[in-house]
């Protein structure tokens, strides 16, 4: 006598749970993926605080040692040094290397966020508040910057710590602005990708519209700056606390002219004529 096989009771998927088990899947990852994203953003951003904290710390231990913020750039008086692009010139990243644990060239040094190019003396993803509120070319930045100028050849005294009014609400040191490079020459020296200026100012030229800071219209450089952390720059102020700033906010005039200056004034005269 011939039996059948028992049953084991067990049936597969039909079509339609399938594709309901695919679509739950689908949304948990929807749900899960942007709260991932911000998590790596934040970290990022995290990382991006303790290198400012860690450089603001080393600029306090220059200035304590010297009494004076360092200059942006200056040149060598003695011009028989050469450092590959000239004069051989003393950038500011450069002073406080004693004072920080790693090198500029070093990808460790910079926040995790940037991606652009990192070269001693020109470019990577940190700047000094160099110019203030003012426009880059006029003489030593007004002398409104910690760091007066850049590259002047008879530039008045730096700043001392006295002269900082306020320094719990003076930027000091922040997220690099990056520009694409506008010569051919740079572009060979540095490549076609981004690049972060090392020297930054607040001129008005932020477009809250179109949430970059296009610089086309008066350097011909042809691009604009991308915001490093969403729409925020973290930014370290002279007394060392650090804060995470709207671009929005940060490079308006109007805002926050006074947090460029040393002497914690707007200084309206020295803004840009089509601001």
């Amino acid at each position: 006598m011939i039996h059948g096989k028992k049953s084991s009771g067990k049936t597969g998927f039909t079509l339609i749970e399938l594709l309901v088990v695919i679509a739950v899947i689908a949304i948990l990852a929807a749900m899960l993926l942007p709260a991932l994203a911000r998590s790596k953003a934040q970290a990022r951003s995290t990382v991006c605080k303790n290198h400012l904290h860690e450089m603001g710390m080393a600029m306090q231990m220059y200035v304590d040692d010297t009494k004076f913020y360092p200059y942006g750039a200056i040149f060598n008086p003695d011009f028989s040094q050469q450092d590959g692009l000239g004069p051989l010139v003393f950038y500011w990243y450069a002073v406080l290397q004693p004072y920080y644990s790693l090198n500029w060239t070093n990808p460790a040094y910079h926040c995790p966020a940037y991606s652009g190019s990192i070269l001693g003396g020109l470019y990577g993803s940190y700047s000094y508040n160099v110019f203030g509120a003012t426009e880059w070319d006029i003489p030593w930045g007004g002398g409104l910057g910690l760091g007066i100028g850049w590259l002047d050849l008879t530039p008045p005294p730096p700043h001392s710590d006295a002269q900082i009014v306020a320094p719990s609400e003076t930027f000091a040191l922040m997220d690099a602005q990056e520009v694409v490079p506008y010569s051919p020459s740079i572009q060979d020296y540095i490549g076609r990708g981004w690049s972060g200026l090392p020297s930054t100012e607040c001129n008005g030229l932020y477009s809250q519209k179109s949430g970059f800071t296009d610089v086309a219209s008066y350097t011909n450089q042809g691009s604009c700056f991308p915001i490093p952390h969403g729409r925020l720059f973290n930014v370290i102020y002279c007394d060392g606390h650090i804060s995470a700033i709207p671009a929005s906010l940060l490079f308006n005039l109007t805002n926050s002219a006074a947090n460029w200056n040393v002497d914690h004034q707007p200084h309206p005269e020295f803004w840009m004529a089509f601001y």
